[in-house]
């Protein structure tokens, strides 16, 4: 797997290749690379890249209401694909655009875990990246500081602050989240 620089190094990259492309088409050369089966990924289609970005080791690509989140486990690629072979080496899914080149998935070896799911944007605090720990948790927070406008804030899945909870109690730890988030 990639170390967490190299798929930050790697989102920036991709973003500046493919920022404001039109995605024409979704192929999965293999059915256990999409691992989720709502919406589907055709829904994405006609709908263009905002940025690519990445949470964890995860690479984003966000399609406006669908964000493609991309895990490459030990030995997975997103590689530009200029050749748009019809049976890529190694080849596990493709991202088509109005232009090319591609975005090209592969993964070495037999394993096979790497992985696209196809998620709705206003969802990405859920599966697969609510497991990421310190960068995910504090996604969750802003998110769920975003959607309470300060109050009830939700901490974890099924957790969250009484509405009784004293203000400075919630400022303080506000500024510890706030202090937390702008280190990373």
């Amino acid at each position: 797997m990639p170390e967490l620089p190299e798929v930050q190094a790697h989102a920036e990259r991709l973003d500046q290749l493919f920022r404001g492309r039109t995605l024409t088409r979704f192929v999965p050369f293999n059915f256990t690379v999409l691992k989720t089966a709502s919406p589907p990924p055709g829904d994405a289609v006609g709908a263009t890249v905002r940025r690519v970005h990445r949470r964890g080791k995860y690479l984003l690509l966000d399609m406006g209401d669908i964000t493609f989140v991309v895990h490459l486990m030990q030995g997975g690629r997103l590689l530009v694909d200029t050749t748009l072979s019809a049976k890529p080496r190694n080849g596990l899914a493709r991202f088509e655009f109005d232009e090319p080149p591609a975005l090209l998935l592969t993964e070495a070896g037999r394993e096979r875990k790497a992985g696209v799911w196809c998620v709705p944007t206003a969802h990405l605090d859920g599966r697969p990246l609510d497991r990421l720990g310190p960068e995910a948790a504090v996604a969750a927070f802003q998110h769920a500081y975003r959607e309470t406008g300060g109050r009830r804030w939700m901490f974890a899945p099924g957790c969250s602050m009484p509405p009784d909870t004293p203000d400075a109690t919630l400022a303080a730890l506000r500024d510890a989240v706030d202090r937390v988030a702008s280190s990373h």
